[in-house]
């Protein structure tokens, strides 16, 4: 198994008249997307838990492992965690 993270930032803009004078303001937002490389086939981490775990197979034991270290699948740590856990099966 293995971790694949994409991070895309979106810049968006919005302008203003303010007094006469013209003002721009420019937001940055991030999305980051996870994939793990699993018996071949790209898996795409989606945000429910439950349905990733059971994508990738062994799902009862997952889940008891990821309540039992008490994992967030939103991060980087706990991904790398649940990779490993994989990895040790």
């Amino acid at each position: 198994y293995s971790l694949w993270k994409e991070f895309l930032v979106a810049k968006e803009e919005k302008v203003f008249q303010n007094v006469g004078k013209e003002v721009i303001m420019e937001r940055f937002s991030g999305k980051t997307t996870y994939y793990i490389l699993a018996q071949g086939e790209m898996v795409r981490v989606k945000g429910k838990r439950k349905k990733t775990l059971a994508e990738l197979g062994k799902a009862s034991e997952a889940e008891k492992f990821v309540k039992k270290e008490g994992l967030n699948l939103k991060t980087d740590v706990g991904m790398i965690q649940l990779v490993r856990f994989y990895d040790a099966q």
